[in-house]
This record gives structure tokens, C-alpha cells and sequence, in this order.
């Protein structure tokens, strides 16, 4: 068994660092990434809930 460097540990953390951003990206964003169709509505909602919120601001 091959003891991992430092390099090989770099590298398995930043994959799983981008994992993570994307998970927490669908998380936030309220989206299914194996729908294109729910990802592109659940982008156009919160688009319209922030248009929203700025016109309450005004």
C-alpha cells in the first residue's frame, strides 16, 4: 500500500472541497442537479424573489 504525500493529500481535499461548493451551491439554490428543467426554474424563482425584495426595499 502506497503511503499518500503531501501532494496526493492536497489533492484529494481540494476534489472534495469542490464537491462540497457544489453540493452547498444545489443546497442553496434549491435545485436537482439531474434536472436542467428544475435547476433553470429554481434560478428564475429566486431571481424573481430578489427582484422582489429590492422593490420592498424602495
Amino acid at each position: 500500500m502506497k503511503i499518500p504525500t503531501t501532494d496526493d493529500i492536497k489533492e484529494i481535499l481540494k476534489v472534495e472541497l469542490e464537491k462540497s461548493k457544489r453540493h452547498a451551491e444545489h443546497y442553496y439554490l434549491g435545485t436537482n442537479r439531474f434536472s436542467q428543467t428544475e435547476k433553470l426554474n429554481s434560478i428564475l424563482k429566486n431571481e424573481e424573489q430578489e427582484e422582489q425584495f429590492r422593490q420592498d426595499l424602495k
